[in-house]
């Protein structure tokens, strides 16, 4: 869903890649003279090695049609001090929930979390809380960055079936302001 045309859609697999990196789709739109890109993935859970290698895909994809805003989110399969995190910060990569913890102090909050969520509760006996679920922004050259906030979504139950979307819960950012921002970059 878009409140803004789409420009364009693809999925990584349309590319002469491994098949073990069939892991993302894109879109891409225009707000005012500004074009986006919001790529969405969904990492391997069993293997270091193979997210690396998808993440190091998914990077160069995007890097074909680098947009002036970049939105790179979804399930990373591992928490912001992993190899992933890291490749992703020193390409220039921003963790909005980073960001928005040091500018709002507002605490970064977990994804997978199997003290809570009674979709994993109950599956093993760890007593995990982590945030695996992240969205990395990327501006081009010298834009400006845009207020954001970042928060959690779908880690209360419904009210009626007392049930959770998913084993992980789902993470939104809004871009405050983004008018005045892109007024004056």
């Amino acid at each position: 869903m878009s409140k803004y045309p789409i420009s364009s859609e693809d999925v990584i697999w349309s590319k002469n890649i491994k098949e073990t990196n069939y892991c993302a789709n894109r879109i891409t739109f225009k707000y005012g003279s500004y074009e986006f890109g919001i790529t969405n993935v969904h990492l391997n859970w069993k293997s270091t090695i193979v997210r690396e290698e998808q993440i190091r895909a998914v990077h160069e994809w995007i890097l074909e049609d680098n947009k002036s805003y970049e939105v790179l989110c979804g399930d990373f399969n591992d928490e912001p001090n992993s190899s992933i995190h890291q490749y992703l910060t020193n390409n220039k990569w921003i963790d909005a929930a980073q960001l928005n913890e040091e500018i709002n102090n507002i605490k970064a909050q977990p994804t997978l979390d199997y003290i809570n969520n009674p979709n994993i509760k109950n599956e093993s006996s760890l007593t995990i809380q982590a945030r695996y679920d992240w969205i990395l922004l990327k501006l081009h050259k010298n834009l400006k960055l845009p207020s954001i906030s970042v928060e959690v979504f779908g880690n209360n139950p419904t009210a009626k079936a007392q049930i959770l979307p998913s084993d992980h819960y789902g993470v939104v950012l809004d871009i405050i302001n983004v008018n005045e921002r892109m007024k004056n970059p």
